[in-house]
C-alpha cells in the first residue's frame, strides 16, 4: 500500500479526516477519498467491481471534483475542477485503488464512532 499518514482538519466545529500520501502524485488521490469516496462510496465500490470482474470493460465517472477512468489494470484520477479539464492527475493500479477504498472506508468508520457521527 502507498506510504500515507492521517491527520484531522477542522472546519468551525466540524472535524474530518484526511489521509496524506509521501509521494506528492498522490494528492489528488487524497482529495479522491475524502471528497467522493466519502459521499459516494458504495456507488464507486460497485462501478469498479464491474471493471475488475470483466461485467464492464472500461468506465468513466465523475464526482464533485473527481473524474475516474476506470480500465481493468489501471486507474487514472483526473481533477474535474481544473481549467484545462484534467489539471493534477494521477494514476495506479485499479485493484490497489479498490483495496485502498476499503481501507479509507475502515479508517473513515473509526473515526467517526471514536467522534460520535
Amino acid at each position: 500500500m502507498f506510504e500515507h499518514s492521517f491527520r484531522v482538519v477542522k472546519t468551525g466545529t466540524f472535524e474530518e479526516l484526511v489521509m496524506d500520501f509521501k509521494d506528492n502524485k498522490y494528492e489528488l488521490l487524497s482529495v479522491f477519498l475524502e471528497s467522493e469516496v466519502s459521499n459516494f462510496g458504495d456507488w464507486i465500490k460497485d462501478t469498479i467491481e464491474k471493471v475488475l470482474s470483466g461485467e464492464e470493460e472500461k468506465q468513466i465517472i465523475g464526482g464533485n471534483c473527481c473524474v475516474l477512468e476506470i480500465n481493468r489494470d489501471t486507474t487514472k484520477i483526473y481533477d474535474s475542477l481544473a481549467e484545462d479539464g484534467m489539471g493534477n492527475w494521477c494514476e495506479l493500479s485499479t485493484r490497489e485503488l479498490r483495496d485502498l477504498i476499503d481501507y479509507w472506508c475502515e479508517k473513515e468508520r473509526e473515526f467517526k464512532r471514536k467522534q460520535n457521527i
